[in-house]
This record gives C-alpha cells, structure tokens and sequence, in this order.
C-alpha cells in the first residue's frame, strides 16, 4: 500500500497518520501541512482507488469500537455468549430427557415446565421491545447465510488438514 493511499485510508478511518516524512500530518479533528503534497487529482485518485471493500472494513471497525465502548469487549460478550450456549444446552437436554420418558400430555407438559416461565419472561420483553436481539437486527436471512459461509469455510480448512 502507498504513503498516499495507507494515509487516505486511515483518514476515512479516522486514525492518525504521517504522510512523506512528516510533511503532511494528521490527526482526528488537526490537519496540518507542512512542505509539498500531492496535487489534488492525485488525492481524488486515491479516495477513488479505496475499494468498497476497505471502506466496508473501516465501518466495521467503528462500529465493533462503538460496540465494546458500549456493550464489553470481545472477551466479555465471549463470555456472556457461551453462559447463553451453557443455558440453551442445559434446558435442552433436560426436555430432551423428559420428552424422551413421557408417557402422557401431562408429562409432555411437565417435561417444558423448568424453563416456561423464563421464556415467557424474555420473550415479553423482546416483544415489548426491552430487549433487542442482534440477529434480529441483522435479518434472519443475512444471519443464517453469514452462519452457512463461515461455517463452510471452517469446514473446508478443517478438511484441509486431514
């Protein structure tokens, strides 16, 4: 990557950067020239030469930052995802036991009776609109073909050793 178009970058980002040895300095909210620059064609060409792509990565970067100023970083919603997968495989097992052993309505009914109420309480609230779901933000349909490609690249790597 260019000086020119890794300090183009960084400004769409807003991360600091120091262009051809110092003449051209820049850091988020100061701009500060000092020597020759590039001629303005020349900056034109490289903001145009960004590809979606690099653009597409800088809005993710802002928007992961924002997300762990706000929510935790990566560590703790790691944490707070694998304490929900704990939880989802507890309840499910245990209905899969009592399910599997039932005999009757009732015990079917029984078998869903640990967990009814817990759902019942967070389902008002996703529905009252107290609790957001990212999936849900995200669309259902963009979160299981994000969850089928990297899970088939995963797949293919782990096949790649063999």
């Amino acid at each position: 990557m260019s000086q020119l178009s890794l300090a183009v970058s960084n400004l769409v980002e807003g991360r600091p950067f120091i262009l051809d040895d110092d003449k051209i300095e820049h850091y988020p909210g100061n701009l500060s020239i000092d020597g020759p620059v590039p001629g303005i064609g020349e900056v034109e060409a490289e903001v145009k030469r960004l590809t979606a792509e690099e653009v597409a990565r800088a809005q993710v970067h802002r928007l992961r930052e924002a997300i762990a100023s706000r929510a935790g970083d990566a560590e703790s919603l790691l944490g707070t995802t694998a304490d929900g997968v704990q939880l989802l495989l507890y309840g499910f097992s245990q209905l899969v036991i009592n399910l599997h052993t039932a005999k009757d309505l009732q015990e079917v009914n029984n078998a869903a009776a640990p967990f009814f109420a817990m759902a019942e309480r967070f389902l008002g609230k996703v529905e009252q609109g107290h609790v957001l779901l990212p999936f849900l933000t995200k669309g259902i349909d963009n979160v299981i073909e994000d969850i089928e490609s990297r899970a088939t690249v995963v797949a293919q790597e782990l096949e790649k050793e063999r």
